[in-house]
């Protein structure tokens, strides 16, 4: 997956980067972008991202956010639901007042900010890892990974500021010069970063994994000081758990349970459902477990207990019984799908529940966003214009078409879901090789593995491995396999002869 790739040319053209051999770190300069290389390389990348047309995506968790934003996203407290956290219409809020300045309506506001977060982090990425980011780089550019970026979900949202993060945790392992020069700034943002993304889902307090190895190799290095390595942890640690804390309260006062992110049997009956009859299609054809597929649609005994049962607590009771029953007529059990869903998370998900929608987005035309727009309840019932109604302000929803330029970019390797699993599995079997190799990318590896093992084993408790939950941790799995590569065949190439 990862290519042993060292562009001569580029050594050549460059006069003033310095290779710190003690440390297998290269020092990186403007000069290297004033090469050919430099240029075109990240040029070509730019264009995959362009070459899929940026155009919002509503679902029905959408309409949802977008209502929250319109009106007051703090009127329901600060957890719908007892789960949707209230950063996400907070977020649509901020596209907002870009989409004001720009003539933006909201759909499209929140697709472009969000794909400009996708833009930087592959510059990042490149900046950092430069020709070793190549194999990695045509993963995340692929269409079928960069339309992620248009949804207006969480998920939108975490992708690309994943990337991002992967990109400066890079950078700071191969010693890129800013973060040198500014180690405080660099060891904040990290931290600030996993803050905000967990505002977002709380299980992306993980990344903080990332801002203990950037905090560690920058004290380890001198240049950061002991209290502010603490400080960039410690803080926005503090600050995830009073968020979850004040969650507790609120859902502990509106569904009797101190959870910071509640309604884990409904997650869980969605889990398992998934396990059984998506992960392992062959189970639909059986009848024994006809009653549970309920001609496909799992949400039909859920909804139809919430609205017979107000109470949670009974709720919880009626749906583990209920997830019993199935797991037993699928010959299986709690503890072995937890195990399957833990092993599926560390191969970026058995399941995609938004595979049907990102073909239709790519499949959508400039002139013809329906692909995009209808696949919610809205939209089914009343088409696009009763979508603009409900989340646009009757707006047509702005797409910013570039394909027709850009088109032929994306046609190489243009959908990474194929191989997903395999890549994802070498990443982590890397990672956990590169753990016996002394160097400079131990603490990156260490981190990126925490953080893939925390999301997957928390997702994994509830039965779930679904692709779009794990695509974020995903790619810092790649981008920091890529990193150990890299360090370890430096540091070979160091040896004497």
């Amino acid at each position: 997956m990862i290519a042993n790739i060292e562009l001569e040319t580029e050594v050549a053209t460059t006069t003033e980067s310095t290779v710190d051999e003690s440390s297998d770190d290269v020092v990186l300069s403007a000069a290297r972008w004033r090469s050919p290389v430099g240029l075109l390389v990240p040029a070509f990348f730019v264009a995959r991202v362009l070459a899929t047309d940026t155009a919002g995506i509503v679902t029905n968790d959408s309409l949802g956010y977008f209502s929250r934003a319109a009106s007051n996203p703090f009127g329901e407290g600060l957890v719908v639901q007892g789960y949707r956290q209230v950063a996400q219409p907070l977020w649509i809020v901020f596209t907002d007042l870009f989409g004001d300045l720009m003539g933006w309506d909201r759909v499209f506001g929140v697709a472009i900010v969000q794909r400009s977060v996708l833009l930087a982090g592959v510059l990042l990425v490149w900046w950092a890892l430069r020709a070793w980011s190549i194999p990695v780089l045509l993963i995340v550019t692929t269409p079928a990974y960069v339309v992620h970026a248009d949804f207006v979900l969480p998920e939108g949202f975490l992708i690309p500021w994943c990337l991002f993060a992967a990109g400066l945790t890079a950078s700071v392992a191969t010693r890129a010069d800013f973060t040198r020069r500014f180690p405080a700034a660099v060891a904040i943002a990290s931290g600030s970063l996993a803050f905000m993304l967990a505002t977002i889902k709380l299980q992306y307090a993980s990344l903080l994994c990332l801002t203990a190895a950037i905090a560690w190799i920058l004290r380890r290095e001198g240049v950061l000081g002991r209290g502010l390595a603490i400080g960039s942890i410690v803080v926005p640690f503090v600050l995830i758990a009073s968020l979850a804390i004040a969650q507790s309260f609120e859902n502990n006062a509106e569904l009797g349970v101190f959870e910071p992110v509640s309604e884990r049997a409904r997650a869980q009956w969605y889990g398992a459902w998934q396990a059984i009859f998506v992960a392992d299609k062959e189970n639909r054809s059986d009848p024994a477990l006809a009653e549970f597929f309920d001609e496909g649609n799992l949400y039909t005994f859920l909804k139809g207990l919430e609205r017979a049962e107000p109470d949670y607590k009974v709720r919880v009771k009626v749906i583990d019984e209920r997830i019993d029953a199935m797991f037993e007529a699928a010959d299986t059990s709690p503890l072995r799908e937890s195990a399957d869903s833990f092993l599926g998370g560390l191969q970026a998900g058995r399941t995609d529940d938004v595979a049907g929608i990102v073909n239709n987005a790519l499949d959508a035309t400039p002139a013809d966003q329906t692909g995009r727009l209808t696949l919610n309840n809205v939209g089914r019932a009343g088409g696009v214009p009763a979508v603009l109604v409900a989340v646009n302000e009757s707006r047509p929803s702005g797409v910013l078409s570039t394909s027709v330029v850009f088109r032929r970019f994306g046609r190489l390797y243009e959908d990474y879901r194929p191989s997903k699993a395999i890549l994802a599995a070498t990443g982590v079997l890397i990672l956990l090789g590169s753990l016996m190799v002394r160097g400079s990318h131990r603490p990156t590896s260490l981190a990126a593995l925490g953080l893939i093992g925390s999301v997957s084993a928390a997702l994994g408790s509830a039965y779930i491995d679904n692709a779009r939950y794990l695509l974020g941790p995903t790619t810092i799995v790649l981008v920091m396999a890529t990193v150990a590569v890299r360090s370890i065949v430096t540091m070979v190439r160091s040896l004497p002869r």
